[in-house]
């Protein structure tokens, strides 16, 4: 196990000892990542101690570090409290948004629930021993690097998430590598993730582009719901991406990212949207003020069209999409067969990949890929690359999982954009024309193993030849044993 591992242990132990009460369920990760905050300033602080001997400039001015905890929200004065620990936490927490621009307002979801604390003398006991045995886990960078980090809060957030809202399912980190490896973010790249969670794949994308060509990329999110976008957000601040711009509203209703009455253009737009979401913003749609539904307007009760052209409407005409939806999308009848149709006729699908089911923690919905490239290469111009990747993954105890040889392998794919038997094939738009614009991977890809043929005659005989074969065995046995007997 590894000392991330370790860590992230300790804490989900943590939080599976705290009371599940409705009125303060959202405070436990603002805690870790207050420890985590208070923990790095003070290593800085002493670190700038040591060489400058300024006490003031070490303590005081929040200009020499990342994030600048002021004396009340330090982690060693939470601890020497002893009363009002609700009346504490607000105030300590607005004075970590009042000294850090790119914290305003990020508490502001728990506002009520830490109020909630006050209320209540035994959740207040409850809360004195979660900030007791947090305060007994180390979690500045000498003990727990970024890199570290990133692999502790991950573990975290999945941990707190499978309690979802419904359609709302966290994204597993082995999916997120998956949707950055085929987005293939590159140094100074704008992406967008409208519909963004707790933000994990955003950090891919940026752990991508890092790894690959050694540059960074400007991050921007949005998410309804406020207590996510908190999770959101913090995480982001924390693996070090300050300047990220995450919105805390609805994309459809309200999109955020707008420039000049139009919506701003990304170079790349990567999501895994609530699936079949029944509300979503039918009521604005045929009077949509930035076009999103040039292809069609999506039924009352399935947003899931609607989120994939909004992600289509924000890509630069050189960008590329990938989101994740349900298969259903690939078959369904009524309004959403006439967008189908009229996207496949547009020419932007590149390809689509069909994942292995069980892949989300609190759903069995079977799911796809859909890649959208607003500028396809000549030789992938029509036509869509299928890849049938539903059985490439990895059983555990509590969910399908892929493998790093899982995720190379459909990346490959759709890297090659060749013909794989029973894998992926690249099929022309004439092909999907004649099937009625149905994307069903079964009228495109043969994944069904081959019947072995038995020849029954060759078979029965054999048969014969061993029966004949044991009965002859069985005499030279009888021979040995009656041979045996006369010696004695």
């Amino acid at each position: 196990m590894t000392e991330s591992d370790k860590v992230a242990s300790k804490i989900i132990r943590i939080y599976e000892s705290m009371p599940r009460d409705e009125r303060c369920k959202n405070i436990f990760w603002p805690l870790v990542s207050r420890k985590r905050m208070s923990d790095i300033f003070e290593e800085e602080a002493k670190a700038i101690y040591s060489e400058t001997k300024d006490d003031d400039k070490a303590w005081n001015q929040p200009r020499f570090h990342d994030i600048f905890v002021p004396e009340i929200a330090r982690w060693g004065n939470l601890m020497r409290t002893k009363n009002y620990l609700g009346d504490f936490l607000m105030e300590s927490f607005k004075e970590l948004e009042k000294n850090n621009e790119f914290l305003e307002g990020v508490f502001s979801p728990i506002e009520n629930q830490v109020y909630a604390i006050m209320k209540d003398r035994k959740l207040e006991n409850d809360y004195f021993r979660v900030i007791h045995e947090l305060s007994l886990i180390q979690m500045s960078r000498a003990y727990l690097g970024d890199s570290q980090f990133q692999e502790v809060s991950d573990k975290i957030l999945a941990h707190i998430m499978k309690e979802c809202y419904y359609g709302e399912f966290y994204t597993p980190s082995q999916i997120s590598k998956l949707l950055a490896s085929i987005a293939d973010p590159r140094d100074n790249m704008t992406v967008l993730d409208p519909f963004c969670g707790t933000g994990g794949l955003l950090l891919e994308c940026e752990r991508y582009a890092n790894k690959y060509s050694g540059g960074h990329l400007s991050l921007y999110g949005q998410e309804i719901n406020d207590s996510t976008w908190m999770y959101c957000k913090l995480s982001l601040i924390l693996n070090g991406f300050k300047d990220s711009i995450v919105a805390n509203e609805d994309s459809i209703l309200y999109p955020a990212f707008v420039e000049n009455n139009s919506l701003r253009q990304f170079d790349r737009v990567i999501s895994v949207p609530p699936f079949g979401k029944q509300k979503w913003g039918y009521e604005i749609a045929e009077r949509d003020q930035y076009a999103r539904f040039r292809y069609g307007i999506p039924p009352k009760n399935s947003g899931d069209f609607a989120f994939l052209q909004h992600m289509i409407a924000c890509l630069k005409n050189s960008g590329k999409g990938v989101m994740v939806s349900p298969e259903g999308i690939l078959f369904r009848s009524g309004p959403e067969a006439r967008i189908r149709k009229n996207m496949v006729q547009s020419d932007i699908i590149e390809a689509i990949i069909l994942l292995p089911s069980g892949l989300f923690l609190n759903t069995g919905i079977p799911t796809i890929i859909t890649v959208i490239n607003m500028d396809k290469p000549e030789e992938r111009r029509g036509s869509i690359l299928f890849v049938s990747a539903e059985r490439e993954y990895e059983e555990t105890k509590r969910q399908n999982i892929l493998s790093d040889e899982n995720i190379a392998k459909i990346v490959d794919a759709y890297r090659i954009y060749k013909d794989i038997e029973k894998f992926c094939r690249v099929v022309n738009l004439e092909e999907i024309r004649d099937n009625d614009y149905s994307l069903n991977f079964s009228l495109y890809v043969d994944t069904e193993s081959e019947i072995e043929t038995v020849d029954i005659t060759q078979t029965l005989q054999k048969i014969r030849n061993l029966k004949n074969e044991r009965e002859e065995l069985l005499e030279e046995i009888g021979d040995i044993i009656n041979k045996f007997d006369q010696d004695e």
